[in-house]
């Protein structure tokens, strides 16, 4: 019975953290609004690894929808070097294994920049 207890507490503090983070990466809710409601762009995924070797934006891919990071990696409640592991890279499954939060999933549409073609 306590185990489920420390879960449960482990998901409010990952909510709470998670929401943090969405308010310091996007301003508040217009900008959320604003990035779901922008056209994708598609990407392949050579364009993906070519965006990110050449220095520029930190693109993470996750359900084929390609995400905008670079703001975020510093911020990340689980901390940046697992976001840094998976820049240019599909995380699909790492990302769905540890169990993100609603929130979590909330803070990542902010952060949709296109998805791949």
């Amino acid at each position: 019975m306590a185990a489920k207890t420390s879960s449960i507490s482990t998901e409010v503090i990952s909510d709470a953290a998670h929401r943090a983070c969405a308010c310091d990466i996007t301003g508040g809710d217009e900008s959320s609004k604003a990035a779901q409601t922008q056209e994708d762009r598609l990407y392949s995924r050579e364009e993906v690894l070519s965006e990110v070797a050449s220095g520029g934006r930190r693109l993470v891919i996750i359900t084929k929808i390609v995400y905008d990071v670079t703001a975020y990696v510093s911020r990340h409640p689980g901390g940046a070097e697992i976001l840094e592991d998976a820049i240019g890279g599909d995380a699909t499954t790492d990302f769905e294994a540890i169990g993100h939060s609603n929130a979590a999933r909330t803070i990542m549409q902010t952060m949709r920049v296109g998805r791949i073609a």
